[in-house]
């Protein structure tokens, strides 16, 4: 990108599934698990890089039963269509209309009480895919540049700012 923001993004017009055990790990629904995951003094936490709590200000934010909820919540969210234009963005059904970069984003997942929002994002960068032959169907996976996860805050004036910005780049 040589150090160049972008002048549009372009985002796919359908939303992902959400990975949603960056909310938590382990099984759902399990008593004893939510017990033993609560202990304090007690870190259980994900190998997985993309597991949301291994910021310990993220951690402290998000009570186990809460990060289990959110688990649930985001895995019973579908994908469906979207339509976004303004000056600096605006969808695309195909990666052929975009440039070098595109995103692909899921649906916002809302906290129990409705304070906190989380989104995630991955870019793809076109470059990056190998040379093929007409007709070949590459894996989105193959043109993976990074994921983004961004989580917001509801303010007082029913604003939201966002409280955490979690970017992995494949370099």
């Amino acid at each position: 990108m040589d150090n160049k923001q972008p002048e549009h993004i372009f985002v796919m017009d359908t939303t992902l599934y959400w990975p949603a055990e960056i909310f938590w790990p382990g099984w759902t629904g399990d008593e004893t698990l939510l017990e033993i995951m609560s202990q304090p003094g007690e870190v259980h936490e994900s190998y997985d890089p993309d597991y949301l709590y291994r910021d310990p200000v993220i951690f402290r934010l998000f009570s186990a039963k809460e990060r289990v909820s959110l688990r649930k919540r985001a895995g019973g969210i579908k994908p469906k269509k979207i339509s976004l234009k303004d000056k600096n963005y605006s969808t695309i059904h195909s990666a052929r209309g975009a440039g070098q970069f595109y995103v692909m984003t899921t649906e916002p997942v809302f906290t129990s009480d409705g304070n906190h929002a989380f989104i995630y994002i991955q870019v793809h960068n076109k470059s990056n895919l190998p040379l093929m032959s007409p007709g070949d169907v590459l894996p989105l996976s193959e043109s993976l540049f990074g994921m983004v996860t961004i989580i917001f805050q509801k303010q007082a004036d029913q604003s939201w700012k966002k409280i955490k910005l979690i970017n992995r780049l494949f370099l």
